[in-house]
């Protein structure tokens, strides 16, 4: 099988029984070179008011890489299938759910339940048992956060989880059609547009694609973004970190990146598809995988 639809293949795995979609019309491409990673990745995290619109889908749609992979994912990464959380052009973010089987966790000094300082909590995906009929890789919803509490602005390189304490399912309410369906057919085109603008090498080298969905509400449009990130035929050594023992060296490059955004409005309607040109990009390598 070809690397290109490997990648498709492995990204899509969990929208695989979403039926099929093709928009009714397909605008041309339209091409940037005055773009910066960190407009289509915010570092940082805002704020989240008490209940929140947004998109609720599996981190397994998100994170793929090739061709070196060592099967292991960066700590602070959710475990491959679980919900995150996305609204308003955020990257998307971990979510725990409040739940009678779940775990005690601190969640902060007077925050949980009848202003205890713990909650139950569990991370889920589709095929946990639920109660908001969460079943699908991809759902729009309102997400209650912290009971009603919210979750204040957080500064780049943040970890943290959302506590959702109720969810209601919006999906055809809110947008026409399938969104994991959507994602499917946005992650080929994609891979045919980065191959018609004569960058299919880049998926012969180390490289990690990201796909980057997100809901904004006032606007109600779909959004998703596509990262590619990839050492290219002839990447530049920078430096290494000491190495410690027994571990792996984080080693920095300087690579390639290139980006795709498809909008989508409430109807399913592809508004625009944007190719974000090639441009050199300083990578991290560790273990195999560019971080």
């Amino acid at each position: 099988m070809p690397v290109g639809a490997a990648i498709v293949l492995s990204l899509l795995g969990a929208a695989s029984a979403a039926p099929a979609f093709t928009p009714a019309s397909t605008p041309p491409v339209v091409e940037r070179s005055d773009w910066e990673i960190a407009a289509l990745e915010p570092a940082g995290r805002i704020a989240v008011p008490g209940t929140m619109q947004g998109l609720l889908w599996t981190s397994g749609l998100a994170e793929k890489r090739g061709p070196m992979n060592t099967g292991a994912r960066p700590a602070d990464l959710p475990r491959e299938g679980d919900y995150v959380f996305s609204f308003d052009g955020q990257v998307g973010e971990a979510v725990a759910f409040v739940a009678l089987d779940g775990q005690s966790t601190f969640v902060g000094k007077g925050k949980g339940e009848r202003g205890g300082d713990t909650e139950k909590l569990k991370m889920l995906r589709p095929g946990v048992a639920n109660d908001w009929n969460l079943t699908a890789a991809a759902h729009i919803v309102d997400l209650e956060v912290s009971r009603h509490r919210g979750r204040a602005a957080l500064p780049p390189a943040s970890t943290s989880n959302l506590v959702a304490s109720k969810v209601r399912v919006l999906d055809e309410r809110a947008f026409a059609g399938s969104v994991a369906a959507v994602i499917a057919w946005a992650a080929r085109d994609f891979e045919g547009i980065v191959r018609e603008k004569g960058q299919a090498a880049l998926f012969d080298s180390m490289y990690r694609l990201s796909v980057h969905p997100t809901w904004f509400r006032s606007r109600r449009q779909l959004a998703i973004r596509f990262v590619l990130r990839a050492m290219g035929r002839e990447p530049r050594p920078l430096q290494c970190a000491p190495c410690m023992p027994n571990r792996d060296c984080a080693c920095a490059y300087t690579g390639v990146a290139l980006a795709g955004e498809y909008t989508f409005d409430a109807k399913s309607r592809l508004i625009v598809r944007t190719f974000y040109l090639p441009r050199p990009q300083d990578l991290t390598v560790l273990g195999g995988q560019i971080l």
